[in-house]
């Protein structure tokens, strides 16, 4: 959660490969380093909670058509 006076935003953030998610950045580097695998940072930021997971479903749903 974010906010600023009285406006709230809801968030989520994570690094991910072809196959891998993490929050720790440790783990994303060591895995990096260790297999050459790429992670990009993920943000997705919605008003409402509801509003933000059903973000999320939707961003998963549109990496699963691209990676098949």
């Amino acid at each position: 959660m974010l906010q600023k006076n009285s406006e709230i935003l809801y968030t989520a953030w994570w690094y991910q490969s072809d196959n891998d998610r993490t929050t720790s950045q440790l783990l994303w580097r060591w895995n990096s380093f260790r297999t050459g695998k790429r992670y990009a940072l993920v943000n997705i930021t919605a008003a409402t909670p509801d509003a933000l997971r059903q973000e999320i479903n939707r961003f998963n749903q549109q990496v699963k058509s691209i990676s098949g």
